[in-house]
């Protein structure tokens, strides 16, 4: 059972500039955070619906499309608002210079040690209560209660949420990082499944696409939903939902839909465009710690070539899973996204 936040988010009033990056797993999500994350006016909060517990607990399914829409309505400005002033046991060390953070605890390094699990939880018995899911700013580290701080939040799944923000809080940016199905799978394969049970995440993920089922078209699309290998299941429910969330998105000036191949190829392009949908300057100091960390993750340094990150996948994965993954693709109209000649015209208008 998650245990409850103890936070009253209902009782918050909503004045705080916000925005959401929006993904799968295995697509990106983490370095676009890390660029925005780059301004000093940022606070980028990362999953915090994962943390135990966490402000987002109330909100109910993240993933499936026009879920819990009652319990959105009442809870969402609040669990927001309440989010943004709170830090959580995911988010990514606070690095860079920011306007919130007192000069003297970023310089010597105070910021940081949230970041630092063991030493989060040996300072939590000491100093401050930073062990349990979420927590206040240290008030010696700064502030996060002034409302001219842009908070980002990084989603990763949380395609439901997003949809009704674009449909219900059309002022809020909204960005979406997508990937090829190809390179995210063997990104998944690579990162992720090597440390957890493969059969088990197969039927996982058929269960949610057996959820998904009876309201679409994805029945008959997909065939028998017990034969799906792991690489299968995975596209098909990848594809649905960028697929549907994209119907949802578009003509809304809000939102924003980027991939991960032309971050890699065009980085100083995707940035503008990222920084300008979020109404952020992009200025030469924050250009240059975007480049400092470039050619790094979350994961360790990224050596690989342009052509390597974005099209490796087609020499790693088995001819058998390749074929699988193009064809459900080849199913759905996002497949434009990384046709050559459809990129090229999205590139030249």
């Amino acid at each position: 059972m998650i245990k409850s936040s103890g936070f009253d988010a209902d009782q918050i009033p909503m004045d705080r500039r916000y925005g959401i990056v929006l993904g799968q797993g295995r697509c990106g999500t983490n370095w676009i955070t890390d660029c925005l994350d780059a301004s000093p006016s940022t606070f980028c909060r990362n999953e915090p619906d994962v943390c135990i517990p966490s402000t987002f607990d109330r909100l109910g399914n993240n993933w499936r499309i026009g879920a819990n829409g009652a319990e959105l309505a009442q809870h969402w400005d609040g669990v927001v608002e309440q989010a943004a002033t709170l830090m959580g046991e995911r988010d990514h060390r606070l690095v860079n210079p920011k306007a919130f953070v007192h000069p003297t605890a970023q310089r010597l390094g105070l910021a940081q040690l949230s970041g630092r699990p063991r030493l989060r939880k040996i300072a939590s018995l000491l100093v401050w209560p930073w062990a349990d899911g979420e927590w206040k700013m240290p008030s010696w580290i700064g502030n996060l209660d002034d409302p001219n701080i842009f908070a980002l939040f990084k989603l990763v799944q949380g395609y439901n949420w997003a949809t009704w923000v674009l449909d219900h809080r059309p002022d809020v940016p909204v960005l979406q990082v997508v990937r090829h199905p190809g390179g995210r799978h063997d990104s998944f394969l690579r990162r992720y499944i090597s440390m957890a049970d493969p059969e088990t995440t197969r039927r996982a993920k058929i269960e949610q696409l057996r959820t998904l089922a009876p309201e679409t078209s994805l029945a008959e699309r997909m065939g028998p939903v017990d034969e799906l290998t792991l690489a299968e299941a995975e596209t098909w429910f990848g594809v649905y939902q960028m697929e549907v969330f994209e119907q949802r998105a578009q003509g809304s000036p809000s939102y924003l839909r980027i991939t991960y191949e032309d971050m890699v190829k065009n980085p100083g392009r995707t940035l503008e465009q990222i920084f300008d949908h979020f109404e952020l300057p992009l200025t030469n100091d924050v250009r240059s710690r975007i480049e400092d960390q470039r050619k790094s993750s979350v994961f360790g340094p990224v050596l690989a070539t342009s052509a390597e990150q974005t099209d490796g996948w087609r020499d790693r994965l088995d001819p058998e899973t390749s074929e699988q993954i193009l064809n459900i693709l080849a199913t759905s109209p996002i497949a434009a996204w990384w046709d050559e000649d459809s990129v090229e015209q999205q590139r030249a208008a």
